[in-house]
């Protein structure tokens, strides 16, 4: 996830635009708030539309984003089909709009709305591009394993035989890809981005709490086993007791009622300090950053994290587990990057809830920067046109795209 160089490149994407790229962006749901895509995928839609593309974002639920500029269409599903999320409408409008299009890029696996564009996209000139989005992880692969199985050999399998690139936001998610089999495809490797200069990095400052108000460790994001939320509260039991200034703030979307197993984890383990808070969106989830002061992502698998980096653009230090593409942190010195598990958990929760509010912030502020500097939507959406423009014109592919 290293920074990337411009010069040179405005001038060549100014000339593109004379040769407008159609391209149709799918998911699934952009509803669910709390999830990386239903927040990834319209902002990658905004950078490419201000890059000059034509963009197109085609959902099965959601509502057009606030300020997108983009066109926007929204297919329904099927009752009768719900879990695989049919939906003959979809499929009958990519069929019509694929072959005056020049890519069609997916973001997700294993139903419908990510095997339709492979369906529609043969023998046209359209490209085909598949964004995983950290469902190729074993740990997401072994979820509803036979499911996925069934719909590997029927028809994901396929898709991604016909996709002419595939998109991971991490060298860890590209390692993922290649060890599912798929070792024929270029990969162009880009991470998510973050509308960093919408974040203001001010709320966390040290020396700002009164001597009785406790300090917060925050965990933002979905409520669902691959996050490690049960890890986090056996660990939180074994130091709760030395940091009785500190309490733990799980707050997300519930993921099938999760909530209540990990309710019932906490009160089995007789923790102290643990809130459990619903999911927050807008100015309501920028205040959970700014009232805490570091931040846990004890997760089994993630391609990217979007929750990381909006901490660490609060300025908020932060513990992530390896499950998660986040060597930068200990590099940029932001926070600490551990092993999956309780013991890791504890022992760096013991050294972290041990720092001073200053000695947080310091590392806030340096993760602050790290994304100011090498995570903007602007950087992120030149480079996917770029990926695009080599699947349609040929030649060098871009530093970012591999190979082999």
């Amino acid at each position: 996830m290293g920074g990337f160089c411009f010069k040179a490149l405005d001038k060549a994407l100014g000339a593109m635009k004379l040769n407008q790229i159609k391209v149709i962006q799918v998911v699934g749901n952009i509803l669910e708030l709390a999830s990386g895509p239903a927040y990834s995928v319209p902002a990658l839609c905004q950078s490419l539309w201000q890059q000059g593309a034509k963009v197109e974002l085609h959902v099965n639920l959601g509502n057009k984003p606030v300020g997108a500029e983009y066109d926007f269409f929204v297919h329904g599903r099927s009752r009768l089909l719900k879990r695989l999320w049919w939906s003959r409408a979809m499929y009958q409008t990519l069929k019509s709009r694929a072959p005056e299009s020049d890519i069609i890029h997916t973001h997700g696996c294993w139903v419908m709305p990510y095997i339709y564009p492979a369906w529609v996209t043969r023998e046209t000139k359209c490209k085909l591009v598949i964004s995983p989005r950290g469902n190729l992880g074993t740990f997401p692969l072994n979820q509803s394993k036979w499911k996925k199985k069934i719909m590997w050999f029927l028809w994901q399998k396929a898709a991604f035989r016909n996709a002419a690139c595939i998109h991971a936001t991490s060298n860890n998610e590209y390692l993922e890809i290649r060890a599912a089999g798929i070792d024929k495809k270029p990969i162009a490797i880009i991470c998510n981005g973050i509308h960093v200069s919408m974040i203001q990095g001010e709320g966390n400052q040290y020396n700002t709490k009164g001597g009785d108000e406790l300090r917060t460790l925050l965990y933002f994001g979905r409520l669902t086993p691959k996050k490690g939320i049960d890890i986090l509260l056996q660990a939180w039991g074994a130091v709760h007791k030395l940091f009785p200034n500190w309490r733990l703030l799980i707050a997300g979307t519930d993921d099938r009622g999760y909530k209540d197993r990990m309710e019932n984890l906490a009160k089995k383990l007789n923790l102290q300090r643990v809130q459990f808070a619903g999911p927050a969106y807008g100015d309501d989830k920028f205040k959970v950053y700014r009232n805490a002061e570091l931040f846990v992502l004890p997760t089994h698998n993630e391609n990217f994290g979007m929750t990381v980096a909006e901490a660490l653009a609060h300025e908020l230090p932060v513990i992530v587990t390896k499950g998660a593409p986040w060597s930068g942190i200990e590099s940029h010195g932001c926070g600490w990057w551990i092993d999956i598990g309780v013991e890791p958990l504890v022992k760096t929760l013991k050294q972290a809830l041990s720092e001073t509010s200053k000695q947080l912030f310091i590392r806030g502020e340096r993760g602050r920067r790290w994304m100011e500097e090498e995570f903007s939507w602007e950087a992120v959406g030149r480079k996917m046109y770029l990926t695009y423009k080599w699947l349609l014109e040929g030649g060098e592919p871009p530093s970012w795209v591999r190979l082999n």
